[in-house]
C-alpha cells in the first residue's frame, strides 16, 4: 500500500482478513481465547492494515464490527497505524505536496 499499490494490498488484505475469522472462528468453543495474545496480536495487525489502507486510499475508517475485532486489538491498530502515516507523510513532503501533509496530519491528529 506503500507503493500506491491499493489493489494488490485489498487482495492481501482480503486473505488476512479470512485468515484472522478463521482463527477466530475456530476458538468460539473456548471464549477465553479470542482475547489471549496470539489472536489479539492477529487482530490488531489486521486492523492496522486496514486502517493504514483506508486512509491511505482516502477512504473512511473503517469500524471495530465491520473489520470483525475486538476493540482493544482495534483501538492497539489504531494507535499504530499512526507511525504508519510517518511514510506518506514523508512522501507527499518530499513531493512538495503540502495540502496531502496538511490532510495526513490531520488524520494523525485525530487518531
Amino acid at each position: 500500500m506503500h507503493r500506491g499499490e491499493i489493489e494488490q494490498a485489498e487482495a492481501l488484505l482480503g486473505q488476512s482478513r479470512a485468515a484472522v475469522h478463521e482463527a477466530t472462528g475456530a476458538l468460539g468453543a473456548f471464549p477465553q481465547l479470542p482475547g489471549s495474545g496470539f489472536v489479539q496480536d492477529a487482530q490488531k495487525e489486521y486492523a492496522e492494515a486496514s486502517i493504514t489502507l483506508a486512509l491511505i486510499a482516502g477512504r473512511p475508517l473503517p469500524r471495530p464490527d465491520e473489520l470483525g475485532v475486538r476493540a482493544a486489538a482495534y483501538l492497539h491498530g489504531l494507535a499504530e497505524s499512526i507511525g504508519e502515516l510517518r511514510r506518506p507523510l514523508l512522501d507527499a513532503l518530499r513531493g512538495d505536496a503540502i495540502e496531502r501533509c496538511e490532510v495526513v496530519l490531520g488524520e494523525m491528529d485525530d487518531m
